[in-house]
């Protein structure tokens, strides 16, 4: 093993456990699936979720959205900010409309002007 793979590799004791675990009657070395809530609240179907109530009333709270999806106030709030790309202006959620290149050149031109 350590020949083909190298220092990525499998261990010995990870060897062995497949080995007593293949003995036993598994099949796959996946993980099994195991009860309780997912690991991340970060998933398309809780995405749409919030999009749809974020764009049916635009002055939604986060905590409201939270308890309404039962996740975490920061799961909410990364989605809207990070996944959705949402900024609050104005008590309101709305699209970023500018990307990142654009806010480098406002800062440019604004620097120009201010010269």
């Amino acid at each position: 093993m350590s020949a083909v793979y190298g220092e990525d590799g499998p261990s010995l004791y990870q060897i062995k456990f497949w080995s007593k675990q293949f003995k036993w009657g598994r099949e796959s070395v996946e993980d099994d699936p195991r009860p309780g809530r997912p690991a991340e609240a970060t998933n398309k179907a809780v995405c749409k979720k919030i999009k749809d109530l974020v764009l049916e009333e635009r002055r939604i709270k986060i905590s409201f959205i939270a308890s309404e999806l039962k996740i975490s106030v920061d799961s909410v709030w990364n989605i809207l900010h990070n996944v959705l790309g949402m900024n609050k202006v104005s008590a309101r959620w709305v699209s970023q409309l500018l990307t990142n290149k654009n806010w480098k050149g406002i800062k440019f031109v604004s620097r120009i002007f201010l010269r």
